[in-house]
């Protein structure tokens, strides 16, 4: 209760708005256990949106190789 009030006072003192979530987690899997990660399966809700890199990573200098 209290975080949710102070994030009104927090949007109220700078005019923003509350952010909707249009996604929807539903229908669930009827599992007794939920079935692991049905919800990571659907595209909107992946968390890497971007892939695992945005850029490649640089070679490391030949002192830290393994000769």
């Amino acid at each position: 209760m209290f975080i949710r009030q102070l994030q009104d006072e927090i949007r109220m003192a700078y005019g923003t708005k509350a952010e909707v979530d249009p996604r929807n987690p539903k229908p669930f899997p009827d599992t007794s256990n939920k079935v692991y990660g049905w919800l990571v399966a659907r595209p909107d809700f992946r968390l890497e949106k971007y892939g695992p890199d945005v850029e490649p990573l640089p070679e490391l200098p030949d002192i830290y190789k393994i000769k």
